[in-house]
């Protein structure tokens, strides 16, 4: 009488593929966990620059000549200051003795900020004025 070969898996074949699955399963979850922080992390970092661009824009609509400017404050977990700087509009034109000078004055303004969790950063901007927008009393108060 012959004899019939044994079917199935052995009791080691079926311990190797489930480790084999265990391994597979938590290699997905880490993925899928790293992914998960870095979706948080950009929506995070998406608010907080929305929420930057959005106090520069107001800096910006308002009078900096108006006593009552804000230079300074608080809002939604971040810290910001604002200041202005004179941009050099006298250049010399390659090998030609006489300089250059634009009809107008150019100003930095930079936004300087740090969020709660001690990230720093600053946003610049450039505006261009009439020659003698800024009284003189104004910029040794606060050009830097």
């Amino acid at each position: 009488m012959a004899r019939c070969a044994p079917t199935g898996f052995t009791l080691m074949e079926v311990l190797v593929a489930l480790v084999i699955a265990g391994l597979v399963v938590g290699v997905f979850f880490q993925v899928l966990a790293a992914g998960l922080r870095l979706e948080f992390r950009s929506a995070e970092v998406v608010r907080e620059v929305t929420e930057i661009r959005r106090i520069m824009d107001a800096l910006m609509a308002m009078d900096v000549q108006d006593s009552e400017f804000a230079w300074s404050g608080e809002d939604f977990g971040l810290s910001w200051s604002l200041g202005i700087e004179p941009v050099e509009t006298v250049h010399k034109r390659g090998d030609l003795p006489e300089e250059v000078r634009l009809p107008g004055e150019l100003y930095r303004y930079v936004l300087a900020y740090s969020m709660d969790r001690g990230r720093q950063g600053r946003i610049v901007r450039y505006v261009w004025y009439e020659p003698g927008f800024f009284h003189e009393e104004f910029k040794r108060t606060h050009f830097r």
